[in-house]
């Protein structure tokens, strides 16, 4: 794929000498992150793949993470997204068995001590939070674009405060009242942000990385940051459960809210662009525009064929990962019979933790791969393997007498924890051909549609686990998976690819066009050449 697309643009009409790219590169290694120079709504600042952009991205990756990491902002960044990941997954530790000891009346006066030899009722926990998870799926692909589009105008450390606040209620309100009911309920208000990793987020690495090839590899730190958020906050949960009970978790997690607004406070420092009040006389027309039309950037995928292509694939693996997650540990539990509570723990938590080191990884994998190949490439792989590791859990099932051993459940831990830099591979790929001052729009409008997957998958691979179990056929849950994981690598392949080739220009949200403005380049007369815009 690479050598294909070099091929192919080396076949454009695009002026420009060695002196000048080389110039362009040294340039671009010596950006600060957060520059105080151009706006990014200036023209000249966007970005169009020309030739030379696709040769620079081959560029020492050392240097790269080495720039990253000495600067202060992406620092502080990094460290908000290790804290933001370990509260979530703090909570997603002990609620289940919480909410679900709630739902069976085990627990005693004022909802805080355990009644002994009472079962939990994990069948009424498990459809209520899935329930609630599809309308959070709702929500979030209706508000998405929009919540992009006001941290484009507005700024994004405003939604920062956002998303830890949409996370910090419904776990206060449980310190002086236990209710799963209230609990779920409340907790619809974190879908407004568009996903875990939410939009503002990777709207700020945009802002504080000028250099749109090397976004890429800041994205894949990011999913690093949520293995070591998992390690951690696995960590915070089981030490304060232990000393205590699962009620205290809550009060830990209030201490550790206000810390992180104050660390978002004093750490988290808005984007220049933004310098002068946020949204710009110039644009108040824009904003009051998207406004009044909340879903007017949901229609961008029947306009600009790179972000239909992109939210499909995205789709079909958070298909993928919805699905899969939503019966894998139940799936773990039956095939190893693990009806003890001391060897599921066990089993669970080493399968997590294998799982979790994986994904921390994914930012060196990523980088890795980026000093070779393009993201079309990187996708492939990614997908690869994952379809690796869905075959291996799969033939526990099918091959008991061959597969079924704890070695082979661990390595698919590690492969399926591995295959996660798909999604920073996605966000690459889209921040190149979009506008600076639409980044979080674009962002928005591949979780809308991303979504959707929240709404439709926990239900449907849940409700065709139990039918294929009481059949003795539970692998043919994740022959399903492999299924989307196939029709993403045709997307890939072919349409996407395709587009990419073609897409010459940085798409402009606000118009459903192309810009027709290009980044100038420099020619031995001293002139600009554009290309053509019509793709």
């Amino acid at each position: 794929l690479t050598e294909h697309s070099l091929a192919t643009m080396s076949r454009v009409d695009i002026g420009y000498d060695e002196a000048s790219t080389n110039q362009t590169q040294e340039q671009l290694e010596a950006a600060p992150l957060l520059s105080s120079g151009k706006s990014a709504t200036n023209t000249d600042d966007d970005y169009v793949p020309t030739l030379q952009n696709y040769e620079s991205s081959k560029t020492d990756v050392k240097k790269v993470i080495k720039k990253l990491f000495t600067q202060k902002t992406f620092i502080y960044w990094f460290i908000f997204k290790i804290a933001f990941f370990t509260q979530v997954f703090a909570a997603g530790l002990f609620i289940p068995l919480y909410a679900a000891e709630w739902y069976g009346g085990c627990l005693g006066p004022k909802n805080i001590n355990v009644i002994p030899d009472c079962a939990p009722n994990y069948t009424e926990y498990a459809y209520y939070a899935t329930m609630f998870y599809s309308i959070a799926g709702l929500i979030t692909f209706l508000v998405s674009s929009f919540i992009g589009h006001l941290s484009d105008k507005y700024g994004r450390k405003a939604f920062f405060y956002v998303a830890i606040i949409t996370w910090m209620i419904p776990r206060c309100v449980m310190i002086f009242y236990v209710n799963f009911y209230l609990y779920f309920g409340l907790s619809l208000l974190q879908s407004i942000n568009g996903g875990d990793f939410f939009i503002a987020s990777k709207g700020y690495l945009a802002d504080i990385i000028p250099n749109k090839e090397e976004r890429i590899i800041g994205y894949g730190f990011g999913q690093s940051s949520v293995g070591i958020g998992c390690i951690l906050g696995s960590v915070l949960a089981v030490s304060v459960s232990t000393f205590s009970n699962d009620h205290t978790i809550f009060v830990s997690l209030a201490v550790f809210y206000l810390v992180l607004l104050v660390y978002t406070h004093f750490c988290i420092k808005e984007p220049d662009r933004y310098a002068n009040g946020g949204i710009a006389a110039a644009d108040q027309s824009t904003f009051i525009e998207g406004a009044g039309n909340p879903f007017k950037y949901l229609g961008s995928i029947c306009k600009h064929k790179l972000i239909f292509y992109l939210a499909l694939l995205s789709l079909f693996m958070a298909i993928v990962e919805s699905g899969v997650m939503s019966s894998l540990f139940a799936y773990i539990g039956n095939e190893f019979k693990l009806d003890q509570q001391g060897s599921s723990t066990m089993t669970y938590g080493i399968f997590a933790v294998v799982m979790s080191i994986a994904v921390i990884l994914t930012g060196l994998i990523l980088a890795l791969f980026k000093k070779k190949y393009d993201e079309l490439s990187i996708m492939l792989v990614a997908v690869f393997i994952k379809i690796s590791a869905l075959l291996l859990i799969a033939a526990i099932s099918f091959a008991p007498s061959l597969f079924r051993n704890y070695a082979v459940l661990y390595i698919s831990a590690f492969l399926y924890g591995t295959s996660f830099f798909i999604w920073p591979s996605i966000t690459g790929l889209l921040t190149k051909y979009l506008n600076d001052n639409e980044q979080g729009t674009g962002f928005g409008v591949i979780d809308a549609w991303t979504a959707i997957a929240n709404i439709c998958a926990p239900f449907s691979f849940g409700y065709f686990y139990v039918k294929l179990d009481h059949e003795h056929m539970p692998w043919v849950l994740f022959l399903i998976a492999i299924f989307f994981c196939l029709a993403s690598i045709g997307v890939i392949l072919y349409p996407l690819g395709e587009t990419v080739m073609k897409q010459r220009a940085v798409m402009d949200l606000k118009h459903g066009t192309n810009t027709t403005e290009y980044h100038r380049i420099e020619t031995n007369d001293n002139t600009n050449t554009p290309t053509d815009t019509n793709t």
